[in-house]
């Protein structure tokens, strides 16, 4: 998760759901960014790009940027 000091926020990313990759097909859980606001502790969701599985994200405050790491598609890569 990264703290957003100049908005009073956290930001923290849902990996998704621990069905296993020979589990049965079914939507995927989680797999999204979240944002806390700190003053009421409420949770919205972060608007972007879609998300695989995001294991981590960080706040550059200079230029108030969002990185964000996904880890790729399990899936995929289990099927070769």
């Amino acid at each position: 998760m990264a703290l957003v000091l100049d908005r009073d926020e956290l930001i923290v990313t849902l990996f998704g759901d621990k069905r296993p990759v020979t589990g049965p097909e079914g939507p995927p859980g989680g797999r999204r960014l979240i944002r806390v606001r700190l003053a009421d502790r409420s949770l919205h969701p972060v608007e972007g790009p879609d998300l695989l599985r995001p294991i981590d994200v960080a706040y550059h405050p200079q230029d108030q940027a969002l990185y964000i790491l996904d880890f790729g598609d399990l899936r995929g890569a289990a099927r070769r």
